[in-house]
């Protein structure tokens, strides 16, 4: 941890002179601290919640209150106050509190109430449409969803930002390594120059051998500035990773450098066995795919929503009424005062609700083949990211042995060369071959590193 604050400190204050190694752990922490998309995440699974609250405002009880006066001519032709409490209940049910007074000289003969007013209290019942199933108990059950898919696009997001900043992280390692080499190949043709320089002074050696040797220098000066552009480049991007607090973008600073790369081949080749075979129960934790899981159990709450639209509507209402007292406004209660009413309602072709039943229908459909399909495209990833991390393991392995072997074919030719039984093209052409296998290793290491960071990707840890 102590790399991760010096180098958080060289970020924001750039003070860090001596080279300091970012290992790609640090560096993926510095990205999610204060990355735009790591805060953006964080704003899609409070919107998921925020739909889940929303759905739950279709079960707030309501107040409803009503006052109407009209005065004319010094005649209080009437007063109305109408008020009311309705709970809404998970049974589909309303139950309903109210409270009404009605006074005045010209008032509707069928809103004569007693002078202290009334109080009612019922229930309104749907008995076809919406007794089983309705919109609020739909958008509730969907909503506790979008509460969990907010959720899983967090952390798809997340671990896409991860992947994108790793690939940059190794892509910037491989720019490292291949400028580091270039370096070498550049210190190796101007010391074999100077080798040659001082050979044909004592008249060991022929003029064209200097100019040989002249134009390896200016080739690799030339491999050379081309490495470090891309090193430049590389590193740019990586740094386009990182930010600071405050929301400016962070730069690596130019003594920071990649981590070396290390593999365990004995841990690598158990972690890869334990994934062996296991690929399903793998994926089921993948956010992409459980964000499809719940994006189809939506489309089978809406399509039991739309099935339940194509009833008829048919309400029952039931209030009993009682007229408040002094003391106890249920002293006089009588089952016999009450107010009741039946709604009947349906379409007589039922063209729309059919209609909507079809979308939805196709919707639900498609959705389940697209996830078929995504199911499938993530196992075969899955099962080709461990293919790839086998193979590039054992180049690797391969890549390392011929390493070894034309380095010391470049220490034997050059001291061939140096008593006489070699020509300096084939002291170049031994170096021009060990600087491509180890410009291959740095490349196959950097692949390897990026497959792993897929393979976490793949399976959404």
């Amino acid at each position: 941890m102590k790399s991760f604050w010096i180098l958080l400190l060289s970020i924001v204050f750039g003070f860090a002179q001596a080279q300091e190694l970012l290992s790609e752990e640090n560096y993926i922490k510095l990205v999610l601290q204060n990355h735009p998309l790591a805060k953006q995440a964080d704003w899609m699974e409070s919107q998921g919640f925020a739909k889940l609250l929303k759905a739950k405002g279709w079960f707030d009880p309501k107040v409803d209150l009503a006052y109407d006066q009209k005065n004319f001519d010094d005649k209080n032709y009437f007063q109305t106050l109408a008020s009311q409490v309705k709970i809404p209940t998970w049974i589909g049910a309303d139950v309903k509190f109210a409270y009404n007074w009605n006074a005045g000289l010209y008032i509707n003969p069928e809103n004569n109430i007693p002078s202290n007013g009334l109080i009612s209290a019922g229930i309104e019942l749907p008995i076809l449409q919406g007794l089983i199933f309705d919109k609020r108990r739909a958008d509730l059950q969907q909503g506790k969803n979008y509460a969990q898919m907010g959720s899983l696009e967090r952390a798809q997001a997340l671990n896409e930002l991860v992947y994108e900043a790793s690939k940059a992280y190794w892509m910037w390692y491989e720019a490292y390594q291949i400028r580091q080499i270039a370096e070498e190949g550049l210190k190796l043709a101007e010391n074999t120059f100077q080798l040659v320089k001082s050979s044909y002074a004592l008249g060991d050696k022929a003029a064209i051998d200097t100019l040989e040797a002249l134009i390896q220098v200016q080739n690799r000066k030339i491999d050379l500035s081309s490495a470090e552009m891309a090193y430049f480049n590389n590193k740019l991007w990586a740094s386009s990773f990182l930010w600071l607090e405050s929301g400016e973008a962070a730069e690596l600073q130019a003594a920071t450098i990649p981590e070396l790369f290390i593999l365990d081949a004995l841990d690598l080749n158990s972690y890869i066995q334990t994934l062996e075979g296991k690929e399903d129960s793998l994926l089921a934790s993948n956010p992409k795919l459980q964000w499809y899981a719940f994006k189809i159990k939506n489309f089978e709450i809406e399509k039991r929503l739309k099935k339940e639209m194509v009833k008829p509507q048919l309400s029952l209402g039931y209030n009993f009424l009682n007229q408040p007292l002094e003391k106890t406004p249920f002293d006089q209660f009588n089952i016999a005062n009450y107010k009741w009413n039946l709604k009947f309602s349906m379409p007589i072709f039922l063209r729309k609700e059919r209609a909507d039943l079809k979308i939805t229908s196709a919707d639900l459909a498609a959705s389940e083949l697209e996830f078929k399909n995504l199911q499938l495209q993530q196992r075969n990833k899955l099962l080709s990211v461990q293919n790839k991390i086998l193979v590039y393991q054992d180049q690797i392995t391969l890549n390392s042995k011929n390493l070894e072997d034309n380095k010391n074919l470049v220490l034997a030719e050059k001291k061939k060369f140096s008593i006489g039984e070699s020509s300096l093209f084939l002291v170049n052409y031994r170096e021009i071959n060990l600087l491509k296998v180890m410009q291959k290793q740095a490349e196959i290491e950097a692949k390897l590193k990026t497959t792993l960071a897929e393979l976490e990707y793949t399976i959404g840890w």
